[in-house]
């Protein structure tokens, strides 16, 4: 018998008895049968895709080796556009690099690769980060990665006076090209967007200071 035909057999007997059982009892027995046969689809999509890969072995190999070409080709030019930024003080993370091919990332829809700095701005970690994508886009942004009131951000940048093109849910866009832009412009972009944050980063500090020492 197998766990299919056990579990419907089970189910289809326990009806109206699971009124009187006991509650613990009947969650434990539920999320016993959701794990197995959530386990056996995992299995199922595995096998499946093993047979696909021994049906076109050459044509897989060939495929994750273009991969790889992209992944270097997007690492390059986000490389080039970030070699000569000036990153002010206030940044704590200083450029870093992710890829969305990267074996560790398993919730990026889309291909790209990024650099990404941080600074603590209103209160909160706030990233800006640059990246550009197998879709002919080269994009700044500015999102929260560690959550927080996106309101009070947002706030911070408008009392500032630094504009953005538009949001996005809880980001920010500050500038967008083609991916035919040179790397130079991007990386003006950029430096202009870090500047300012610091520039206004601290003013703000210096007045507050002040007003501590009053």
């Amino acid at each position: 018998m197998t766990y299919d035909e056990f579990f419907s057999v089970l189910l289809r007997n326990i009806g109206h008895k699971t009124l009187d059982a006991d509650h613990r009892c009947w969650i434990y027995l539920r999320d016993f049968i959701t794990t197995i046969q959530n386990l056996r689809r995992e299995l199922c999509m595995k096998k499946e895709l093993l047979e696909f890969f021994k049906k076109h072995e050459q044509i897989a190999l060939e495929f994750n080796r273009r991969l790889k070409d992209l992944a270097d080709y997007l690492r390059s030019r986000t490389e080039k556009m970030a070699d000569g930024v000036e990153v002010p003080g206030c940044f704590t993370i200083q450029g870093k690099y992710w890829s969305s091919l990267n074996p560790k990332d398993e919730t990026s829809t889309s291909i790209y690769h990024t650099v990404y700095y941080e600074t603590d701005l209103a209160g909160v970690t706030v990233r800006i980060e640059t990246w550009i994508s197998v879709n002919g886009v080269w994009q700044i942004e500015v999102w929260l990665p560690k959550g927080g009131e996106f309101s009070k951000v947002k706030k911070w940048f408008e009392d500032n006076r630094i504009r953005f093109l538009h949001q996005d849910g809880s980001t920010l866009i500050y500038a967008k090209f083609e991916d035919s832009v040179a790397e130079d412009e991007v990386r003006k972009k950029l430096q202009e967007l870090l500047n300012a944050i610091n520039v206004r980063a601290k003013s703000r500090a210096a007045v507050a200071d002040e007003i501590a020492l009053k």
